[in-house]
C-alpha cells in the first residue's frame, strides 16, 4: 500500500496549507482583548512558574533557594505582574492606578 505522505515536501504541504488569494479570501477571526484575557489568564500559574525558573537561571543573585520569604515574595511580584498585564489586555481603558492596586 503507497503512503499518502511519501511525495510531500515542506513545500507542497505549504502549498496546499496555504490558500492563495486565488483560491479564497481569508479573514482571521476577530478576538476582543477580553476574550484574549478569558483564554489567558488560565495560564497564569504556569507562565509565572516559567518565568521564576528563567528569571532564576538567568540572574545569579536571584537563584538563591525558593523557601522563606524570597520565594514567597518573588512568586506575588511574578504573580501581580502577570494579572495586571492580563487584567490591561482585559480592558485597555482601565485606570492603571485601579488596576495595580
Amino acid at each position: 500500500m503507497r503512503d499518502p505522505y511519501q511525495s510531500f515536501t515542506v513545500e507542497t504541504m505549504l502549498d496546499q496549507a496555504i490558500p492563495t488569494p486565488e483560491q479564497t479570501h481569508y479573514e482571521p477571526p476577530i478576538v476582543r482583548t477580553s476574550q484574549l484575557a478569558v483564554i489567558m489568564r488560565p495560564e497564569l500559574p504556569g507562565l509565572a512558574r516559567e518565568i521564576i525558573a528563567e528569571i532564576r537561571e538567568r540572574i545569579p543573585e536571584y537563584a538563591r533557594p525558593m523557601d522563606g520569604p524570597y520565594g514567597h515574595w518573588l512568586r506575588v511580584g511574578v504573580h501581580q505582574a502577570l494579572a495586571s498585564f492580563f487584567d490591561a489586555v482585559a480592558d485597555p481603558a482601565a485606570s492603571q492606578e485601579q488596576r495595580d492596586q
